[in-house]
């Protein structure tokens, strides 16, 4: 055979051997697509999209997705409060140093009472006192609600008759002594700062109320804490070794949170009372705080740091978390 004729012959038949070896692989390539999913997996695994999980991975997705939902509820509290939480008359985190613009009177101390970001129950802020030797005055705030003749910031037509509200407190590790004020709910009667009442929470625990409307049912106060007008109707010492500054306190975010409620005109009804991280601690029913005096309602929260006998030496206090509202609020 000559062999131009041999080099046709053996193309061909390379030819023949490919075409018939392609036919083979797709043939076990139809047959791999028709084998059935899986639809069990073998003791410590389980089946998830199709797939064979060792059932420890398995717990472990599931507890990442665990902690960020458990993150995710350490948002900040204050983040769209109006439309959470319809009662609330006010709420702050700190989480922003605009005091000036919150509150419509601040003792800024020289920066000594501000927002800081050393301390916060939540987020990156709190409202830190430093209590210094040799001064009593160590910064405060106040936020008005309601019908108020000294200055109107919201809900201005309300007269409030009942209100509650709620912070944190943190002391530094360490912390000596037991500073006097704390928190109080007043009512003012005129443009000059005059009061009707006060419902004082002060000494880590002490409630002191106190009326200035006299038997004839005026209010003729003039300016704040005028001691010729105020009648005290009652204080109550907190629990033994329950108070704010007691040794297992120190050093631990605490929840304030305290109820006022006035009494009905011309009766002993009026409520003030007290509860720290929820658990109540002491109370009364009995106060008579604006014996028959309607023109005005509870209208003025203070935050406040005087120490009446100075502190002993430079130390600080943290507040979080502030809410005003006209019902019970809890701990987060």
């Amino acid at each position: 055979m000559p062999l131009n004729h041999k080099l046709i012959f053996l193309f061909m038949l390379l030819h023949i051997i490919s075409c018939r070896d392609m036919d083979k692989i797709e043939s076990k390539k139809s047959t791999i697509d028709k084998v059935p999913p899986i639809h069990t997996c073998e003791e410590g695994f389980n089946l998830v999209d199709g797939v064979c999980m060792m059932e420890s991975n398995l717990d472990t997705s599931m507890g990442n997705t665990e902690e960020a939902i458990e993150s995710s509820s350490d948002s900040l509290e204050c983040e769209n409060w109006e439309e959470i939480h319809p009662n609330w008359l006010w709420c702050d985190d700190f989480e922003i140093n605009n005091l000036d613009s919150n509150y419509f009177d601040v003792y800024h101390m020289n920066g000594d009472f501000s927002v800081s970001k050393k301390e916060a129950f939540r987020g990156d802020g709190s409202l830190e006192t430093i209590y210094r030797p040799g001064r009593v005055e160590n910064g405060s705030l106040k936020r008005s609600f309601g019908k108020n003749p000294v200055k109107e910031q919201s809900f201005e037509s309300e007269k409030f008759q009942e209100i509650y509200w709620r912070f944190y407190v943190k002391t530094e590790k360490g912390f000596q002594g037991s500073p006097n004020k704390l928190t109080r709910a007043t009512m003012f009667t005129n443009s000059g700062w005059g009061q009707g009442m006060i419902a004082h929470l002060w000494e880590g625990g002490r409630l002191d109320p106190v009326t200035l409307i006299n038997e004839n049912n005026q209010a003729n106060a003039m300016g704040i804490n005028d001691w010729s007008q105020m009648s005290w109707i009652g204080a109550i010492d907190p629990l033994p070794g329950q108070g704010l500054y007691s040794a297992s306190r120190i050093g631990e975010w605490t929840c304030v949170e305290v109820h006022v409620k006035l009494n009905t005109p011309g009766e002993s009804d009026g409520v003030h009372e007290y509860w720290f991280n929820d658990e109540y601690q002491v109370g009364a029913h009995n106060k008579n705080f604006r014996r028959s005096y309607v023109d005005y309602g509870i209208n003025t929260i203070f935050l406040e740091s005087y120490w009446n006998t100075e502190s002993p030496v430079v130390q600080s206090r943290f507040m979080d978390n502030f809410v005003i509202s006209t019902e019970r609020i809890g701990c987060l």
